[in-house]
């Protein structure tokens, strides 16, 4: 009887040993895994600017603040912008729409996005017979948001490369491809100040100008920046990957037991 329990005994220590070493390998390999998608994770990158302004026959600027601290190069780039386009006397601060219906002239309407490196991105266009059309090398004799439509109000736009519908040429709320695509930054260095440049090209029904949030994307770094609520959230820096981890190394450290039976113990062996 002995020498039984002395074999059982043995070989209880046998197969203790080989799940600790199992769950050794497991807990390695998580750990490498976990890192490896941390090392390899995106940097996301949002600023913002409520700076509200009235642009009437005239352009203006918006800086964002700047960016620091971005690794990587570019590879994705979004932007949200608020604004109105109203028959005069046009949205003054506070307001939360036109004061009065008429005829909005909605192709008077441009927008760029302008990098830190110096590249060019525009947004929306007004009519290619304006000197401001002519700057941006507009293709249209109408505007982007197409003057004899008379549609304007107050919007809320973000402009996407990925998105299937073009921008125009009804002024409408919404997610839109922009007149030109924005992937022209892709490559280049996030950091420093980007610049959203905006105005209205003819006088009377001037453009009001409420608020904007970029988004940056890079192929490697952490987030930063606070997001814009509602617009682009900013993730906890590595969460989905200390999630991972996490996870990975439970399952590594989980004891291996016996399921229980019908009429046993029920102890666990």
């Amino acid at each position: 009887m002995r020498a039984v329990a002395h074999t059982r005994k043995s070989s209880f220590f046998v197969q203790l040993i080989e799940v600790v070493q199992m769950n050794i390998k497991s807990l390695g390999m998580g750990l490498l895994l976990g890192f490896s998608s941390l090392a390899s994770q995106a940097g996301v990158h949002v600023t913002a600017d409520n700076t509200f302004g009235i642009f009437d026959a005239t352009g203006g600027a918006r800086p964002f603040p700047m960016i620091t601290g971005a690794t990587g190069a570019i590879i994705d780039v979004d932007i949200f912008i608020e604004f109105a386009k109203c028959d005069d006397p046009g949205m003054v601060f506070g307001q939360t729409g036109c004061p009065n219906n008429g005829e909005e002239f909605s192709g008077e309407t441009y927008f760029f996005l302008l990098s830190p490196f110096g590249v060019r991105v525009d947004l929306v266009y007004t009519y290619n017979s304006t000197p401001e059309g002519t700057a941006q090398g507009s293709t249209t004799t109408t505007g982007t948001y197409d003057r004899f439509l008379n549609i304007g109000g107050r919007h809320e736009v973000t402009f996407d490369d990925d998105t299937a519908a073009a921008v125009g040429p009804v002024m409408l709320n919404g997610a839109f491809r922009p007149e030109e695509l924005l992937s022209a930054f892709d490559g280049g260095n996030a950091n420093g100040v980007w610049i959203l440049g905006m105005g209205d090209s003819i006088t009377s029904d001037p453009l009001s100008y409420v608020r904007a949030c970029l988004r940056v994307e890079t192929n490697s770094g952490i987030d930063s920046g606070g997001g814009c609520p509602g617009i682009f959230a900013i993730a906890e820096p590595g969460s989905f990957s200390l999630a991972f981890l996490s996870l990975t190394i439970f399952a590594a450290l989980g004891v291996r037991r016996t399921p229980r039976t019908a009429g046993s113990s029920g102890q666990e062996t």
